[in-house]
């Protein structure tokens, strides 16, 4: 059986999760997921609903005419396609790690001055702050909700954004040591 990538498993999961839908509804739950882990595009999304629907890991529900298009469910082989991704232990730690693109620019953050990392740090830190909010709405609402597992994964949300606040603290005070030391130093 070919394995399934993340995205595919992801998508598997959601019509798992939310019996019969539309490839419409499983890419708005990814958009308006409070994390870009899941980026399924309209020109990626039917393409891959086509792949999986070849491969017998998908199939049309029984009157499943929507107006958003096809309702899908996940066949038994699917089913077993998650299994199978969600029992895979990553064997590499690295492939447990999001992209960061905070992580991204602060690798080449000597291009810019001091005033502008510090710029940088302000601001960032405010769109961060913002969207824990959000995030903190989003887990309370969940709390109260039928699925325990979605609750965990609002609350994974909030806790990976909050340890960001906080390294970007640990970055700040970091940066203005160096800083101190080298306008000493010069």
């Amino acid at each position: 059986m070919q394995n399934s990538t993340d995205l595919e498993a992801a998508v598997l999961g959601a019509i798992f999760s939310q019996g019969p839908c539309t490839a419409y509804r499983v890419r708005e739950r990814f958009r308006r997921s409070l994390s870009a882990h899941w980026n399924c595009s309209t020109g990626a999304i039917y393409p891959m609903f086509a792949r999986l629907e070849q491969r017998n890991l998908i199939r049309p529900a029984k009157g499943s005419e929507e107006s958003f298009g096809v309702k899908y469910e996940i066949t038994p082989k699917g089913t077993q396609s998650v299994r199978d991704w969600l029992l895979k232990t990553p064997q590499d730690g690295a492939q447990l790690m999001n992209f960061d693109p905070l992580r991204a620019r602060l690798s080449v953050m000597a291009a810019l001055s001091v005033d502008e990392r510090t710029k940088f740090i302000e601001s960032t830190r405010m769109v961060l702050k913002d969207h824990l909010k959000l995030i903190r709405k989003d887990v309370r609402g969940k709390k109260t909700a039928e699925s325990l597992f979605d609750y965990l994964v609002a609350r994974g949300a909030y806790l990976s954004v909050r340890n960001q606040l906080r390294w970007l603290d640990e970055v700040e005070k970091t940066l203005n040591e160096n800083d101190v030391v080298a306008e000493v130093q010069n």
